[in-house]
């Protein structure tokens, strides 16, 4: 994501890969809620990056989404802010 001109990254997570199906979605769903609930870039990114990495690991775009004490749990500080 670039803001004011400054580039900012997140490293992709280390996951076992099941089906992509709704992995860009996931990603955006959670960049979208760290944003609205007060996160700056970074942890919204990487909020985006746990939720794309965790919805990679079980079949279909849905389903493969877990709720926010498994992303906390499997990612980190991703989701404290939920």
């Amino acid at each position: 994501a670039y803001v004011g001109g400054t580039e900012h990254t997140v490293a992709a997570r280390k996951v076992t890969v099941v089906d992509t199906t709704g992995a860009g979605d996931a990603f955006n769903a959670g960049f979208i809620a760290g944003w609205l609930n007060g996160a700056d870039t970074w942890e919204s990114l990487a909020t985006g990056v746990a939720c794309g990495a965790e919805a990679v690991t079980r079949i279909g775009g849905a389903t493969g989404l877990g709720d926010i004490g498994v992303l906390s749990d499997a990612h980190g500080s991703a989701g404290r802010r939920f």
